[in-house]
């Protein structure tokens, strides 16, 4: 395979874990000398074609205003401006396969590619395009299965980033076939603060950090963090990221009075990022579902503990009682426990943070998944 086209509507500076992914692969993939480009909306002041880490990237209108999220209405802008401009890519690039990151939106522009252009294309599903991995978004997953299922049918493979979002994505579609390629994480630059300690007025952190969406199931989070607060004084709660449950959340602290003790942050880039889980004791992650999340692999390579639910995303990566704890979904009482544990006794969370380390330097290395993903797709795509 000598070039590989990628298709995502978010890619650094904007979007979350399916851009981190995208951004990962990419580079990785011109590194072992694959002519790589990306096509991608553009974002305030980053627009058109520039060469980012060996990487040719193609920045199209879409109408994002934010870096943490993209309306739908924004998403369809995204595929449609695409239609234009591929034709263009294909000509000066001419790519032998392309990687379509999310099934919904873009996974339509591979059926494009393949039709007319006779172009291969292989889809990794993420988790929200995959039914019944988001509730809310269900009735757009049954409005749009016809359309889904033209877009599985005529793929040369289905990746997940996950073995429990394959079973996920097989409840609705048990006849396909469906291959996974893990996330990783950047260890090197994701690690441990050297020579970090607590001081004597240390208040125990716990930190989040993803979309403030209501799959991320974070009002649970706030009514767990109220219990424990109101049994032991000395922890805090930061929030990291932005999203439409924002304000519903904030009125949420606010009416259990805990604005004292929970820090928003916004959006923050990967260096800030980094400082925040270097700073914190412990990573909570309570959604509804997950495909493989990112943000608990880098809190994990900062020597964090997790405490997770138990959905199948995160069961692939949660060690129970090694690197942290799974509790129920809708139970606040499981996870304030853990919470008041850590924070009454933190030794054993500081031994399963040094274990979320070495396991995620062993397991989830981008390295590693590169390899996997380049070696499954090098046969689906004849040299051009």
């Amino acid at each position: 395979m000598k070039s590989v086209l990628f298709i995502n509507y978010e890619y650094p500076p904007v979007g979350a874990g399916g851009a981190t992914a995208c951004h990962q692969f990419a580079t990785r993939f011109a590194a072992r000398g694959t002519k790589t480009v990306v096509l991608t909306s553009a974002f305030r002041n980053r627009r058109g074609t520039s060469t980012e880490e060996g990487v040719t990237v193609c920045r199209i209108p879409s109408g994002r205003k934010r870096a943490a999220q993209s309306s739908l209405l924004q998403m369809f802008t995204f595929v449609v401006m695409a239609v234009f401009t591929l034709p263009r890519i294909l000509r000066t690039q001419r790519p032998d396969l392309t990687i379509i990151f999310f099934a919904f939106p873009c996974g339509p522009l591979g059926v494009l590619l393949q039709l007319i252009w006779k172009l291969p294309y292989v889809i990794m599903l993420r988790g929200s395009d995959v039914p019944g991995s988001e509730p809310s978004l269900d009735k757009i997953h049954r409005a749009l299965r016809p359309v889904r299922r033209i877009v599985y049918r005529n793929s040369s493979a289905l990746i997940a980033n996950s073995n429990g979002l394959r079973r996920i994505a097989l409840r609705s579609d048990p006849d396909i076939a469906v291959e996974v390629v893990p996330n990783g994480v950047d260890t090197d630059f994701f690690r441990p603060h050297a020579g970090a300690s607590q001081t004597a007025d240390h208040q125990f952190t716990f930190l989040f950090a993803g979309r403030i969406c209501v799959q991320k199931n974070l009002v649970m989070l706030i009514e767990a963090f109220a219990q424990c607060r109101a049994s032991r004084r000395n922890c805090r709660l930061v929030m990291i990221g932005e999203g439409p449950e924002l304000a519903h959340l904030r009125r949420e602290v606010h009416a259990r009075s805990l604005d004292a003790a929970v820090q928003w942050t916004g959006w923050c880039t990967r260096e800030v990022l980094r400082s925040y889980y270097q700073s914190a004791d412990c990573f909570v992650c309570p959604s509804i579902n997950e495909g493989m999340s990112n943000a608990i692999l880098e809190a994990m390579a900062c020597g964090l503990a997790v405490l997770a639910s138990d959905c199948p995303g995160n069961r692939d990566i949660v060690v129970e009682g090694k690197s942290g704890y799974l509790f129920t979904i809708t139970d606040s009482s499981a996870l304030s426990e853990r919470m008041v544990q850590y924070v009454s006794e933190p030794s054993p969370c500081y031994e399963q943070g040094r274990f979320a380390r070495t396991l995620t330097c062993e397991r989830f290395s981008w390295n590693s998944s590169a390899r996997m993903l380049h070696s499954l797709i090098r046969n689906r795509a004849p040299y051009r």
